[in-house]
């Protein structure tokens, strides 16, 4: 059983790449910033749980705030720090969770953006409002996405990734342009020498075969 006097931290670190071209917070640049408020207020660090790449949508597809909630309810730690409460959670039903479990384990959580005691029923509403947000927000950037998808299909734009052995078709000064796709040729010989493998019924070679055709594209 920890001293609840003494504070032994967990460190929480997510970015989603979406998250790190909006808002510039790299892993290192949090994980930086996070030690230097322990060292200040004289807190034991125990881990960094870092997410690297992953959304706050869903708790149980983040695999290293999954191993944080485990060492939490072994009594590594007691107190969670972070940079802002959507990096906890981009879902007020997986925060509501949260919540849960760092009150019964008598978890302190620590914002660094955030000024928020969650021990208090006052602090645990506006935990429960910058989640709510955090979600809003999210839902925001999907709505924003799918209208923006939806709009370059409706100007005749390519979305996504053309398939093997195409690419978007180049502009004259060599920049890639949405409308259409066109043959790749370095990635179309790949796609040519599989077709005959099939069609020769060499599919057996198609497992050794493939990744010496990738190594020279």
């Amino acid at each position: 059983m920890l001293n609840n006097d003494k504070k032994i931290v967990a460190i929480y670190t997510r970015v989603s790449t979406l998250d790190q071209a909006r808002e510039g917070h790299s892993l290192e640049e949090q994980e930086k910033k996070l030690r230097a408020k322990c060292l200040s207020q004289g807190y034991e660090i125990y881990k960094v749980y870092t997410d690297a790449g992953i959304s706050g949508k869903f708790a149980d597809n983040r695999p290293a705030y999954q191993q944080m909630m485990k060492d939490l309810k072994k009594g590594k730690f007691n107190l969670i720090v972070t940079l802002k409460m959507d990096r906890l959670s981009r879902s007020i039903i997986d925060f509501e969770e949260f919540l849960n479990e760092v009150k019964k384990h008598n978890c302190g959580v620590d914002l660094l953006y955030e000024q928020i005691d969650t021990t208090g029923a006052t602090g645990m509403l506006f935990a429960r409002i910058l989640a709510l947000f955090a979600q809003f927000e999210r839902e925001m950037i999907q709505e924003r996405t799918l209208l923006g998808i939806e709009g370059a299909v409706n100007k005749g734009h390519f979305c996504g990734k053309p398939p093997l052995g195409y690419r978007h078709k180049l502009g004259s000064n060599g920049e890639e342009r949405l409308k259409g796709w066109e043959i790749c040729e370095e990635e179309a010989k790949i796609v040519r020498e599989i077709y005959d493998l099939c069609a020769s019924g060499k599919t057996y070679f198609l497992k050794k075969s493939i990744p010496k055709l990738y190594q020279n594209i």
